[in-house]
């Protein structure tokens, strides 16, 4: 697998923590898991950050169930700061996962694992 937890951030959003920092490559046309929850749980994408010189569409799924596909032109990244909110979540129990259509070098996502994150 390309990606790793790296370490964890003690933070809280939405009541629940801690932050799961996940750090790896992506490769073209792959399914990689970004983080497995309990089977009782979801995994929040609450930050991620990347950049590519390549055009490319990073599709984000729930186990095998498209959530949502976000298309960078040449040389653009995304930088979603922790703080932002909630980018996308997996069902329960389900694993979050990226597939890009070309692969990108480094990229670091944000997790936090929760049956659900309340913003007040």
């Amino acid at each position: 697998m390309a990606l790793d937890e790296l370490y964890t951030l003690p933070i809280r959003i939405g009541g629940v923590g801690p932050v799961h920092v996940i750090s790896g490559s992506l490769t073209s046309s792959t399914d990689e898991i970004i983080y497995t929850p309990a089977a009782d749980k979801c995994a929040f994408l609450v930050g991620q950050l990347f950049s590519e010189t390549d055009a490319t569409n990073i599709t984000y799924k729930s186990g095998s169930d498209t959530i949502v596909t976000v298309e960078l032109a040449t040389n653009q990244g995304i930088y979603d700061k922790v703080s932002e909110g909630i980018i996308t979540a997996s069902e329960m129990g389900a694993v979050l996962i990226a597939n890009p259509s070309v692969s990108v070098s480094s990229a670091v996502f944000y997790v936090i694992e929760a049956k659900s994150l309340v913003f007040e």
